[in-house]
């Protein structure tokens, strides 16, 4: 801290008068010589004072004048600290406080507009939350009703079997690949060597399972198709579907049967005399390739559910995908508005009392010194002045104001108005809080209520 500087001249009687203490005494009692000169400046500025008001000598009190200037370094520093402090302590907090509010106003407001359309691949339709929700009762009540009766045809196949439906194409790409590579010598991963055989070996691959893939998607869409509406009672038109299905089929046969025989035999005729397990290694890999994967393929199409129970179940998981989004954010919601109320509760019973305690300490600062220009003027009758807390007051219009500084006379203080403002926007930013927190509590249940998957 830095003390001011004050020089004066003599303005009173000629009266001759000495500090109380030599340099060398105060030195012994702990006192700095830099102090005691800047202590001795201020006390012979009083002096000279009360000697040219006659002032009694015990009554040589340090006078307004030579008080705020003596204060004014410590007031200074506590302004610098106050200021500091709340820049770096409670500003961040604050605005960190703010975007959570942010953070849950933005949240609420994706709620009430979240107009998103629940749909599936089954139908294409869009239904809004609340249809969908009436929707798969609808159909839970007909699938309910059906099995009552005996009539299956709603279930669904493993949802393994479903996963292999739709993978088969990149497993038969895989097994075809492999067994040209392993089984008829064609250099897969080193095509320089054979261009033509490479090049005709990855488009025959490339077009038998697109090919295959269509019939038998195809074969088990008609199936599907026309075991339901034959089970609905439209017979004709289901034998119809069968007979669709059977024509594609009878495609896939004829393509799996001629794939895997061409392939068993020319991969015998690669491998020559090569030992049993090796050749059945070669048609057990032939025969998983081009029989038993595209039949796997083709029962999780046909047997795969209904339209209705496809629907349904596409539905539903919409629509658990919507509840979770839904109590995720109130969740998220929920806790960044406990954020705020904790951050609230550090600001109001730790941080803002540590500021204004360490600015007290620091304007506090000041009694030392005070204390050493009374030593050095000597011979008074009153007491010390002793320390103040922070002055807080409210106006009639309920207004508060405040300061922090010391009892000695006329000396300035810290306006604590900055830390005030800065309580006016917490307690503005909880009032939102508590608002947005009635918003969440008003909101109604989810349509949807309990999801299916969790």
């Amino acid at each position: 801290m830095a003390m001011a500087n004050v020089t004066t001249g003599r303005t009173g009687p000629e009266e001759h008068w000495e500090p109380a203490l030599t340099p060398r005494e105060a030195i012994t009692l702990g006192i700095p010589r830099s102090e005691y000169e800047q202590a001795a400046l201020f006390a012979r500025t009083a002096v000279e004072e009360h000697q040219r008001l006659g002032t009694a000598r015990d009554q040589w009190e340090p006078t307004p004048i030579v008080n705020d200037k003596l204060t004014a370094p410590f007031i200074a520093d506590g302004e610098q600290e106050f200021e500091s402090r709340l820049e770096k302590e409670a500003n961040p907090a604050l605005d960190k406080s703010q975007g959570l509010v942010e953070n849950v106003k933005a949240n609420l407001d994706e709620i009430a507009e979240d107009t998103r359309p629940i749909s599936t691949p089954e139908s294409g339709s869009n239904y809004s939350v609340a249809e969908a929700v009436d929707l798969v009762g609808q159909h839970d009540d007909t699938i309910e009703r059906d099995g009552a009766v005996g009539m299956h045809h709603h279930q669904r196949v493993p949802a393994r079997l479903q996963r292999l439906a739709i993978g088969v194409p990149w497993l038969e790409a895989v097994g075809f690949l492999t067994f040209v590579t392993y089984y008829l010598n064609v250099p897969l991963f080193e095509p320089w060597q054979d261009w033509l055989g490479w090049s005709f070996a990855v488009v025959v691959v490339v077009v038998i399972i697109l090919g295959q893939t269509w019939l038998v998607r195809h074969a088990g869409k008609s199936h599907n198709h026309a075991r339901e509406i034959y089970v609905n009672g439209h017979r004709i038109e289901g034998e119809r579907g069968f007979t669709k299905r059977n024509w594609y089929l009878a495609g896939t046969s004829v393509t799996a049967v001629a794939i895997t025989g061409g392939m068993i035999w020319r991969g015998v005729a690669a491998l020559g005399n090569a030992s049993i397990t090796t050749t059945a290694v070669m048609v057990f890999a032939a025969a998983v390739t081009g029989l038993l994967l595209p039949t796997l393929a083709y029962l999780g199409i046909a047997l795969d559910g209904s339209t209705v129970s496809r629907e349904r179940d596409g539905l539903a998981a919409e629509l658990d995908d919507d509840l979770d989004d839904y109590l995720q954010t109130i969740s998220d919601s929920r806790r960044d508005l406990a954020g705020v109320a904790e951050i609230g509760g550090t600001l109001k019973n730790k941080t803002f009392p540590d500021i204004c305690h360490a600015t007290q300490e620091m304007v506090d600062g000041v009694y030392g010194f005070y204390g050493t220009v009374r030593l050095l003027i000597g011979g008074l009758k009153a007491d010390p002045p002793t320390g103040t807390a922070k002055t807080i007051d409210v106006d009639a219009a309920g207004n508060i104001t405040g300061y922090i500084g010391t009892s000695i006379l006329g000396t300035g203080t810290v306006n604590l108005g900055p830390l005030f403002d800065r309580q006016h926007r917490l307690d503005e930013i909880e009032a939102q809080g508590a608002s947005l927190l009635n918003r969440i509590d008003a909101l109604p249940p989810h349509p949807w209520g309990k999801s299916r998957t969790s």
